[in-house]
C-alpha cells in the first residue's frame, strides 16, 4: 500500500510539474509581444519628452528633428501592430475549438489522400483542375474588359455603339429591291469593319471562343486559382523528420535572430530618446503624449482584429478548400471510369 501511495504521489507531482511547465511556456510564448507593447509606450513617452517647447511652426516641419520623430513614430506603430497581430494569432492557434476543427478537416482530407485512387490519379486531376480554373479566370478577365469597353459611353463611343447595332430594318426589306438591300448591308459591314471600337470588341469576343481558348490558354499570362498536390495533401507544410539528436551549434541564433533584431531596434530608439529627455512637461506635452498613446492603442486593436481576419482567410479557408477539392476529386474520378 505504501508503495502505491508513493507512486501515486509521484504521478501527481509530475502532473503538477507538467502543468506548471505548460503555463510557463504560455507565458514565455506571449512575453515578447507584451514586452514589445510596453517598450512602445515607453518609447512614445520618450518622444513626447524630447520637445522642449512643444510649439509648432511650419519651419519645424523641415527640420531633421521632425523627420526623425515622424519616422520613429511610424516604426513604433508598425511594430505595435505586428506585436498585437502575432499575439492574437498565437492565441487563435491555441484555442481548443480551432485545433479540433483543423484536426477534423485533416482527417477528412486523409480519407481521400490516403487512397490508392488518389495516388494513381492525383497528377491528372490537379492538372485538369488548374486548366479549368485558368480558363474560368481568363473568361472573367475578358468579359470584364468587354464590359468596361462598352460602359464607357462618351459621345464618340455612342456613335460606335449605334453603328454596331445598325441593321437593315424589316421596313426596308419589305419596300426595297434585293439589290438595294445588299448595298445597304455591304455599307453597314464596311463601316463596322473600319470602326475601332467594334474591331476591339470583336477581338475580345473571339478570345472567349472555345477554339481560341484551347489553342492559346497555355500561352496567356493571368493570375488564377492555381493549386498543387502538396497544398492538398499537407496544406503546403513540409514536415521534416523527427530527430533524436538536436545540434546545439547555431540553433540559438537561428531560432532567436528575428526577435533579437527587433528588440535591438527598439533598444536603439529608446536609447536615443532618453538621451535627450526633458522631465518638465507642459500641458501641450501631455496632450501630445495622450494622442500618440491613442494612436498606439488603435494600432494594437487593428493588429488584433487583423489577426482574426488573417487566420480565417488562411488556416480556416485553406483547410475548407482542401476538403472541397478532395470531394471534387471523387466527382472527377467518376467521369474517368
Amino acid at each position: 500500500m505504501d508503495k502505491l501511495k508513493v507512486e501515486d504521489g509521484i504521478v501527481k507531482q509530475r502532473y503538477i510539474i507538467n502543468k506548471a511547465k505548460t503555463k510557463a511556456s504560455l507565458v514565455l510564448m506571449f512575453a515578447p509581444n507584451i514586452l514589445i507593447n510596453i517598450l512602445m509606450v515607453v518609447a512614445l513617452m520618450a518622444i513626447s519628452m524630447l520637445s522642449k517647447d512643444n510649439e509648432f511652426t511650419w519651419d519645424s516641419v523641415f527640420t531633421w528633428y521632425f523627420l526623425f520623430v515622424t519616422v520613429a513614430l511610424i516604426i513604433i506603430y508598425q511594430i505595435t501592430h505586428w506585436a498585437s497581430f502575432d499575439s492574437k494569432l498565437k492565441k487563435l492557434n491555441l484555442y481548443d475549438e480551432n485545433i479540433a476543427f483543423l484536426e477534423t478537416q485533416e482527417d477528412k482530407i486523409k480519407e481521400t489522400t490516403g487512397t490508392v485512387e488518389w495516388k494513381n490519379n492525383r497528377t491528372a486531376f490537379v492538372k485538369e483542375r488548374n486548366e479549368k480554373q485558368k480558363i474560368i479566370a481568363w473568361q472573367i478577365y475578358i468579359q470584364n474588359t468587354i464590359t468596361k469597353l462598352t460602359q464607357d459611353t462618351n459621345k464618340y463611343k455612342k456613335k460606335s455603339v449605334d453603328l454596331e447595332n445598325e441593321v437593315v430594318t424589316t421596313f426596308q426589306r419589305n419596300n426595297l429591291p434585293p439589290s438595294r438591300i445588299k448595298e445597304i448591308e455591304d455599307d453597314i459591314k464596311s463601316r463596322q469593319d473600319k470602326n475601332r471600337y467594334i474591331r476591339q470588341k470583336r477581338v475580345l469576343e473571339d478570345m472567349l471562343d472555345d477554339k481560341w481558348i484551347a489553342e492559346h490558354i497555355n500561352k496567356v499570362s493571368i493570375d488564377y486559382n492555381n493549386i498543387d498536390i502538396n497544398f492538398i495533401e499537407t496544406g503546403d507544410i513540409i514536415k521534416g523528420q523527427t530527430k533524436d539528436r538536436t545540434k546545439k551549434h547555431g540553433k540559438y541564433a537561428k531560432d532567436n535572430m528575428p526577435n533579437r533584431l527587433l528588440v535591438s531596434l527598439i533598444t536603439f530608439f529608446i536609447s536615443i530618446f532618453t538621451a535627450d529627455m526633458v522631465l518638465n512637461w507642459s500641458l501641450a506635452g501631455w496632450v501630445d503624449f495622450v494622442l500618440r498613446i491613442a494612436v498606439l492603442l488603435v494600432n494594437m486593436l487593428m493588429g488584433s482584429n487583423y489577426a482574426t481576419e488573417f487566420y480565417v482567410d488562411t488556416d480556416i479557408h485553406n483547410s475548407k478548400s482542401r476538403v472541397e477539392i478532395t470531394n471534387e476529386f471523387w466527382v472527377w474520378l467518376k467521369t474517368k471510369i
